[in-house]
């Protein structure tokens, strides 16, 4: 699911998402390929066929199941917090060896 936040996350702070800061219907149906999940109530047959439709539409309107503009931000975020904690973890393990435990 981390894949589909980043461009959700992304487009809202370019302004490309409802009132509400909820993603578009399109980019909506251009992600799905990330979740294989469907809803509860319409028959699943009826579903995939109606979201084949809303992302080749999606598609023609420039709309993608991700962009790297957003992933590099997020790989550097993610390697940040990797970082973060390997230097916390370290203190850490001198802190304990210098209280002889």
């Amino acid at each position: 699911m981390q894949s589909s936040f980043g461009p959700y996350c992304g487009l809202a702070a370019e302004g490309r998402s409802d009132e509400k800061g909820q993603p578009l219907l399109l980019q909506v149906a251009a992600s799905l390929p990330l979740w294989g999940m469907y809803l509860a109530g319409p028959p699943i047959p009826a579903q995939r066929l109606l979201m084949a439709v809303l992302w080749a539409v999606a598609w023609l309107h420039g709309y993608r199941l991700r962009y790297e503009r957003f992933e590099q931000g997020q790989r550097e975020f993610f390697n940040s917090l990797l970082e973060d904690s390997r230097k916390s973890a370290s203190r850490i393990a001198w802190h304990l060896r210098d209280e002889g435990c």
